[in-house]
């Protein structure tokens, strides 16, 4: 992944609560600090650079502080970061190890 990339926090932040599978916009802004409107246009990825962080995902280590605890959907604890440390982490751990980011 380029570092070069240029992404605003909060944008950043909202695609790490969409990478650990919640799906309802009130939900991710509300946690981010986003409205609406603004998680849906982040989530139809219109602009490059948030288009290539979407598909490519929050590089391993990365994790945003959110402004309101929200669920985990996989291992439903309360969360204050995102993406999700304890599911999360080893997966982009070994994901990060066999592209040889690590």
């Amino acid at each position: 992944m380029k570092r070069s990339i240029k992404v605003p926090h909060r944008a950043a932040a909202a695609i790490a609560v969409m990478e650990m599978g919640v799906s309802d916009y009130s939900v991710i802004a509300s946690a981010v600090g986003l409205t609406v409107e603004e998680v849906k246009r982040i989530d139809m990825a219109e602009d490059s650079p948030i288009r290539q962080l979407s598909c490519e995902g929050i590089p391993y280590g990365e994790y945003f502080t959110l402004e309101k605890d929200i669920r985990c959907p996989k291992c439903h604890a309360l969360v204050r970061f995102a993406p999700c440390v304890a599911c999360y982490g080893p997966t982009k751990y070994q994901s990060a190890r066999q592209r040889g980011y690590i």
